[in-house]
């Protein structure tokens, strides 16, 4: 997962296209990517429990059957990671546009 950045980096910073500004934003705003980011922000949106239904009686042994399943359980950090996700969509969103206008004719 990581090689695909490392090597986006490298192309960014032996490129001309870029301020020095530009490559350093795009380097440190959370590198790695999406890819490292999406596993975290499934496992905050859900949750997994059981709904247990129990039978039997009197004279009858009670029997127990849980069924789990997932549930949306929205918390703080799902915040945290939604903009992890979206700054490098929008960092890299910024790159392309400035990269289009300094070399309109590389489209």
């Amino acid at each position: 997962m990581g090689v695909g950045w490392l090597v986006g980096v490298a192309w960014l910073w032996q490129s001309n296209t870029w301020t020095r500004k530009e490559k350093m934003v795009a380097t440190l705003l959370f590198p790695g990517g999406i890819a490292l980011v999406l596993p975290m922000l499934f496992l905050s949106l859900t949750t997994r429990t059981n709904d247990c239904a129990s039978f039997g009686g009197p004279d009858q042994p009670t029997v127990t059957h849980c069924v789990g399943k997932w549930l949306a359980v929205p918390t703080f950090s799902t915040l945290i990671q939604v903009l992890l996700v979206g700054v490098p969509v929008i960092v890299a969103v910024n790159l392309e546009k400035v990269r289009r206008s300094r070399h309109p004719l590389n489209t």
